[in-house]
């Protein structure tokens, strides 16, 4: 059996080089004629998950792929690359690590994973900073007929994947894109503004302004229709009309303030695209603008960015309509007043007043349960055959983000006994779901405890609900150095409403603790320190320092955690530890900048002794002796370095300069140097650092 052998890194990067020029060589025959883009928008449909590149790619290599994986996926699924295949290759995003090395007066970028054991530690510690970048490897994958898995199979190896079958329903697509639309906050107008006539055309994306129930003008954007439309038209203009909304809208910039050709081309690209996924025929389609956007003779970068953006839309499009249709497919939707009328009995909690169910206007019920994908948040399966306790319990249980940046919804629990509190809004990323007062407490004292060492406050509104209704309660500043906990917050205002909220703090204790407050307090003193000394004068900067000082070691003092002499000690830790890590660092970026001055130094005297001086030479030495022994002698001023690390220094990489030799000096002497400074000692802050 004949061994693998790994390739070197040259055969790798020469394998990419080939790939990517494939690929634009690839992606370039597109564009020479309208058959030739609607084959490759095809064939991309079937593959919106992967890159345009990598649709360029698997499609020259093997036509006709269907649904393709990597081996080890085929064999998870359980079924085996057939003997003989050949791989088709695709390229891999590889991200990695760069920091900035400095070598010799230059700067270079080097991979984190060459850093060496100091430079890893200051990247560590965050003092040297990483950049991301992004590389590519060459890798496997294997169509399906590449494999012994059968047709009827592929719905359990890609269960949401259109793989067949007609698209009769229209309504349901029209009314999934739609959804769409909303959760993009583009609404489809039942008619054209001020009753304009469209005349031939099927559609169009529009932006304006509207007056809102206050009187208040509000931007909006919507999609008008051709009311002659059929139901199919309708859908691929929506598809057209909500690309150029994703894609040219004033919200996303415009994209690069693209010509028109090149929007139309665009959203024309992305209605194809889609069309084809759910085999909507797309024999009317034209790409009429091709011809005006080849004729600019743009470069392949151009062309890929095209393609890039209609892949990113699409993608969007599909995985949101594939979702819809598959569940559609399923089981057919409750309409919105069969779900109201199936859970008219509860009561929920909109905008701090309880209501039933029944009681919600249509419009009311549909806009406060829609959930993220534009159905109704009840219709959910986890909603089924549970018991009136059951639900109310799994809806207060929700994830906070079911449906996206809307009210916080709850629904009334009559089989509670305790008030229940859940959070209306935060500047924090808090948990939304309802909660006794013991949870609530944990959760906040948590929070406060982080946000004690932002120098700022986080606004936080929470309600408390009972059995007789929704209390509301005055806003929390977390970290403000004044909230504490929530009995006493609601103490100051509402003693009555206090009452109800249980006076142990028990669970308080573990997260407010003595050690816990000095991290936090010595934490903010050293940032105070840290700016001290690299003389920020951003004032918004310094007031946020100064602020969570000032917050932090008032709530520690108020509440008697720490005493004023611990504040004292913990100020004067911080300040130690940060004028000892500043020297260190001091000490060790100039000793790194010694060695570079001194390595040059050493070399140009190694030029000078090859073969025949010369002036150019000469000088070339002279002036590196010079600049090493300005650097060394700032270096003592400074205190940042002693005689003795010079000398080991010089001791350890020294060599027979031409200087030495023309005064006769023997390789012992030149071992140690002529300090101009010799008679002077210097005193050492960090001894034993090693070059």
């Amino acid at each position: 059996m004949a061994r693998y052998k790994r390739k070197s890194n040259a055969e790798k990067k020469k394998e990419i080089d080939r790939l990517t020029a494939d690929r634009n060589k690839q992606v370039e025959s597109y564009f020479r004629t309208e058959e030739d883009m609607k084959e490759y928008l095809r064939f991309m449909a079937k593959f919106y998950d992967y890159s345009p590149r990598n649709s360029a790619l698997i499609q020259s290599q093997f036509r006709g792929a269907e649904a393709v994986g990597g081996y080890n996926f085929w064999k998870k699924e359980g079924f085996q690359v057939q003997k003989g295949e050949k791989a088709i290759k695709i390229l891999v995003p590889s991200p990695y690590k760069t920091f900035a090395r400095e070598r010799e007066g230059k700067t270079y970028q080097m991979s984190v994973r060459s850093a060496t054991k100091e430079e890893k530690a200051a990247i560590d510690r965050g003092e040297i900073k990483t950049k991301e970048q992004m590389g590519y490897t060459s890798g496997n994958v294997f169509d399906v007929s590449q494999t012994d898995a059968k047709a009827e199979e592929l719905p359990k190896v890609f269960p949401n994947k259109w793989l067949d079958g007609k698209v009769e329903n229209y309504e349901n697509m029209f009314q999934s894109l739609q959804r769409l639309g909303k959760n993009m906050g583009v609404e489809t107008l039942e008619q054209p503004l001020d009753g304009r006539e469209l005349g031939a055309a099927k559609g169009a994306y529009v932006e304006y302004q509207q007056r809102n129930a206050e009187g208040v003008m509000e931007d909006k954007r919507g999609i008008e229709l051709n009311p002659r439309n059929s139901e199919i038209q309708n859908v691929k203009t929506m598809i057209h009309e909500l690309a150029h909304a994703d894609l040219h809208s004033t919200e996303s910039g415009g994209r690069y303030n693209r010509t028109h050709a090149e929007k139309e081309f665009q959203a024309e690209m992305t209605a194809y695209t889609v069309a084809s996924h759910f085999n909507i025929d797309t024999s009317e389609y034209s790409l009429q603008y091709l011809d005006n956007y080849t004729r600019d003779e743009r470069d392949i970068g151009d062309k890929l960015e095209l393609l890039e953006e209609v892949k990113g839309t699409s993608y969007k499009f599909i995985t949101h309509l594939e979702e819809d249709m598959v569940k559609a497919k399923d089981k057919e939707y409750e309409t919105t007043e069969e779900v109201q009328d199936r859970f008219g009995h509860l009561q929920v909690i909109m905008r701090n007043e309880v209501k039933p169910v029944s009681e919600l206007s249509p419009e009311e019920f549909e806009s406060m349960f829609q959930a993220n994908d534009g159905r109704n948040i009840l219709q959910d399966k986890q909603f089924e055959n549970k018991s009136e306790t059951e639900t109310i319990q799994t809806f207060n249980a929700l994830d906070s983000n079911w449906n996206g940046s809307k009210d916080n919804v709850k629904l009334v629990d009559p089989s509670q006994n305790e008030p229940q509190f859940y959070v209306v809004w935060s500047e924090k990323e808090l948990k939304q779901n309802m909660m006794n007062a013991e949870e609530m407490n944990t959760m906040l004292a948590k929070e406060n405890l982080h946000s004690l060492g932002s120098g700022g406050y986080d606004k936080t509104k929470i309600n408390m609900v009972d059995s007789s209704g929704v209390k509301t309660m005055d806003r929390i500043d977390l970290g403000d150095g004044h909230y504490h906990d929530l009995r006493s917050h609601v103490q100051q205002t509402n003693p009555q409403t206090a009452k109800q909220i249980s006076d142990h703090t028990d669970a308080l204790q573990g997260i407010y603790t003595k050690e816990a407050l000095s991290q936090t307090i010595e934490s903010n003193y050293r940032e105070h320190f840290y700016q001290k000394d690299r003389n920020i004068e951003a004032p918004h900067d310094i007031t946020l320092s100064d602020l969570a000082i000032q917050t932090s070691t008032d709530f520690a003092l108020d509440h008697q955690y720490l005493s004023p002499k611990d504040i004292q000690a913990l100020k004067k830790s911080a300040e130690e530890n940060v004028s000892s890590h500043v020297d260190e660092m001091n000490t060790r970026n100039s000793m790194v900048h010694l060695k570079g001055h001194y390595t040059t130094y050493q070399k140009k005297s190694r030029d000078e002794q090859k073969g025949t001086p010369t002036e150019e030479k000469i000088i070339g030495r002279m002036a590196a002796e010079n600049t090493y022994h300005k650097a060394k002698i700032s270096a003592l001023q400074g205190n940042y370095v002693g005689e003795e690390d010079i000398a080991n220094l010089e001791n350890q990489n020294s060599i027979q300069s031409s200087s030495s030799l023309a005064r006769g000096s023997s390789t012992k002497d030149s071992k140690q140097p002529d300090f101009p400074f010799a008679q002077k000692r210097v005193k050492q802050k960090n001894s034993g650092m090693s070059l």
